[in-house]
């Protein structure tokens, strides 16, 4: 089954903030900024495989349903005597635990790699600021609904020319409905 974009956000948000107790900002969220958090992005995303689309109802109705691959970018920003560097690494570790990628599945997400953790303090000059990193990379399933129209009923007539012998006519019938 398919959970919605905002069902996987939610997972993610739930488990960043219900494994650390720190802050989590969605990259280009509206809102303040602030020191610590969690700044999270999807970086990339890409379909897996060959989706699968069902036949169409009578209606026209059908889906195409999918598996998508994507990378979530989670970076830590905090005053040096808070620690985001451990929290981050906590963090990480916590993709360990089956209970932490069961809760993460339920919401859609299925997390099957992760990248080191790096301080990443000194970027920009940032002498005031610890930072830290890491990717995730997860999948998903998707389901996409669409309706197409089709034709119902074909009638056509035709007349093969059959030298020498004698032409005839042929009807052709295709019933859809």
């Amino acid at each position: 089954m398919a959970a919605s974009f905002t069902d996987l956000k939610k997972g993610i948000y739930d488990w960043i903030y219900g494994q650390t107790s720190v802050p989590v900002i969605w990259r280009w969220q509206k809102g303040q900024f602030k020191k610590p958090s969690f700044n999270i992005m999807i970086t990339t995303s890409q379909k897996i495989g060959h989706d699968i689309e069902t036949k169409p109802s009578s209606l026209g109705a059908y889906n195409v349903q999918g598996h998508r691959e994507f990378v979530l970018s989670i970076q830590g920003y905090s005053d040096y005597s808070y620690g985001i560097y451990e929290k981050t690494l906590a963090l990480r570790d916590s993709l360990s635990k089956l209970s932490v990628r069961d809760a993460l599945g339920v919401k859609g997400v299925v997390v099957f790699d992760w990248q080191p953790v790096q301080d990443i303090s000194g970027v920009d000059n940032s002498e005031n600021e610890q930072r830290s990193s890491f990717d995730v990379n997860c999948r998903h399933n998707i389901q996409i609904a669409d309706t197409v129209s089709f034709i119902d009923i074909v009638n056509a007539q035709g007349t093969f020319h059959n030298p020498p012998k004698d032409d005839y006519i042929q009807t052709l019938s295709v019933d859809n409905s």
